[in-house]
C-alpha cells in the first residue's frame, strides 16, 4: 500500500477541484489574508513603487519610470519588485537606478503604489506583506481602456484608499465605478532622455532605403484592441505592396501565434512589405527600433493611455493614431496623425473584453492618407515630430507629474479640501 502524505493529498484535492471554484477559494482565502483599506493615512514621505520591475512590459515600464520621478522629486522611493510572482525577470533588464536607496534616507512611510491592475491586486498586496502595508496608503495605478470598468475589478477596490491612472479616459471609467478618490498621474515618459543601444537598421533586418513604419503590441493586450489586421490593411491600401515601403510588426512575449497567420491572409498574405519580429526588447533596445522608424502606426481600437506612442512621440518618431481614447490625453492637435473613426460596440473573441460597450473602429482609408503623405514629405514628418516631443515634454514631463500629484482627486466622495497634497515644498 502506497501511503500519500497530508500535502500531497491537499494538492489533489485542490487540482481535483473546477477551475471555477478553485479561483473563488482562492479569492476567499486573499480577502482573510489582504487587510482592507481602513482611516485615511496620510501621502506624504516615500512611497513604496511595487510592480513588474524586472518585465520589459509596459506595466514594468511605467513601474519604473514612476519611480525615476519621484527620485527626481527627491523623495527617495522604495522599490517592491514583483516580476517573479507572475512569470520570470528578464535577466537583460538590470534594476532602476532608484532602487538602490541613498545612504540615511527615511524609512518609506509614504503610499504603497501598487502598478498591477485590479485582478491581481490582491496577490501582490499579500506577497508584500501585512507588515510593509500597515498604516499607509494603499494606492492601485490601473488603467482600462473602455468606457466603463469590469464588473469581476470592484472587489479590488475595498484594498484601495485611492486609485491612480495615467488617462482622463481611464479615470472616467473608474471614478463611475466608486467613491474612492481617483486621480489622473500620467506616465513620465519625459523626465529624461531614453538609452538607446548602438543598434541601427541592419540589426533589425531592415534597410536604409525604405519607408519604415513601426506598430508594436503584445498579444496579452488583446489582439482586436490592438487591430493588426486594421493596420496591416492601411498601411497596404497606402503602398499597394510595393518595394519601398515596410511595416514592421513588433510583437511582444514569446510562443505560437495561431492568429497571425489569419490576420496575414485576411490582409492579403505574407509579403516582403511586412516583417514579424518576435519577443521582448529590453528597453534600450525598443528604443533603438523606434528610432529605426519612419512612423509608428497604431490603429487601436481603444487604449487606457498608449505608453509606446508617448515614447515614439517623445523621440520625435511621427505618429499615426486613431483619435479616441487615453492617447488623447498628450496628442493635442497638430502633434500627431490623429485618425477618424466611428464608435462601434465591443466585439472581442477573446473575451477578454466583454459586451455591452462600445470602442472606436478607425478609418484605414484615411490613415492610408496620412502613411502616403508622410512617406513622401520628409519635411512634414519632421515637423510632426518635433511637435509630438514638444507635448510630450509638456503633458508627461516631471513638472505633470508633480502638478498631477498635488492636483484634488476627480469625481470622489472626498471633498477636494480633504485631498492628501503628495508633494510638500
Amino acid at each position: 500500500m502506497v501511503s500519500i502524505t497530508p500535502a500531497a493529498l491537499a494538492r489533489r484535492l485542490w487540482l481535483g477541484c473546477p477551475p471555477g471554484l478553485r479561483r473563488r477559494l482562492l479569492g476567499l482565502a486573499l480577502d482573510i489574508v489582504v487587510p482592507r483599506a481602513a482611516g485615511s493615512p496620510p501621502g506624504d514621505g516615500s512611497p513604496t513603487v511595487a510592480g513588474l520591475l524586472r518585465s520589459p512590459t509596459g506595466l514594468g515600464r511605467g513601474a519604473r519610470l514612476q519611480g525615476e520621478a519621484f527620485r527626481a522629486l527627491g523623495r527617495c522611493p522604495e522599490a517592491a519588485d514583483l516580476t517573479a510572482l507572475f512569470h520570470d525577470p528578464d535577466p537583460g533588464l538590470p534594476a532602476p537606478r532608484w532602487t538602490a536607496r541613498e545612504a540615511g534616507a527615511p524609512p518609506p512611510r509614504g503610499p504603497v503604489i501598487v502598478h498591477l491592475n485590479a485582478p491581481n491586486l490582491r496577490h501582490a498586496l499579500a506577497a508584500l506583506g501585512r507588515r510593509r502595508i500597515r498604516g499607509r496608503r494603499i494606492v492601485g495605478y490601473w488603467a482600462w481602456e473602455l468606457p466603463v470598468l469590469p464588473a469581476a475589478w470592484l472587489p479590488a477596490l475595498v484594498h484601495l484608499h485611492e486609485v491612480w491612472t495615467p488617462s482622463a479616459f481611464s479615470a472616467a471609467a473608474i471614478a463611475a465605478a466608486t467613491e474612492k478618490p481617483v486621480r489622473v498621474v500620467p506616465h513620465p515618459v519625459a523626465i529624461a532622455q531614453p538609452g538607446r543601444a548602438a543598434l541601427g537598421r541592419a540589426a533589425f533586418g531592415l534597410r536604409e532605403q525604405d519607408f519604415v513604419a513601426l506598430t508594436a503590441f503584445h498579444p496579452a493586450s488583446g489582439i482586436e484592441r490592438k487591430n493588426p489586421l486594421g493596420t496591416i490593411r492601411a498601411f497596404r491600401e497606402a503602398f499597394g505592396g510595393r518595394p519601398g515601403a515596410v511595416l514592421v510588426l513588433k510583437i511582444g512575449g514569446e510562443g505560437p501565434l495561431p492568429w497571425l497567420d489569419g490576420v496575414l491572409a485576411q490582409a492579403g498574405g505574407a509579403g516582403p512589405d511586412i516583417a514579424v519580429l518576435r519577443g521582448d526588447l529590453p528597453d534600450a533596445e525598443l528604443t533603438a527600433l523606434m528610432a529605426c522608424s519612419d512612423v509608428l502606426l497604431s490603429l487601436h481600437r481603444s487604449e487606457g493611455f498608449g505608453l509606446v506612442l508617448a515614447e515614439a512621440m517623445q523621440l520625435g518618431i511621427p505618429v499615426v493614431a486613431t483619435a479616441w481614447s487615453g492617447n488623447l490625453d498628450f496628442m493635442p492637435d497638430g502633434s500627431a496623425a490623429l485618425v477618424e473613426h466611428c464608435l462601434v460596440p465591443v466585439a472581442d473573441p477573446e473575451a477578454i473584453y466583454g459586451d455591452g460597450s462600445h470602442w472606436a473602429e478607425p478609418d484605414t482609408g484615411h490613415a492610408a492618407a496620412w502613411l502616403r503623405r508622410l512617406a513622401a514629405d520628409f519635411e512634414t514628418r519632421r515637423r510632426l515630430g518635433e511637435a509630438g516631443s514638444a507635448a510630450i515634454a509638456e503633458r508627461c514631463g516631471l513638472t505633470a507629474f508633480a502638478r498631477a500629484l498635488e492636483s484634488p482627486p476627480i469625481a470622489s466622495g472626498v471633498p477636494a479640501a480633504q485631498s492628501p497634497v503628495w508633494i510638500s515644498h
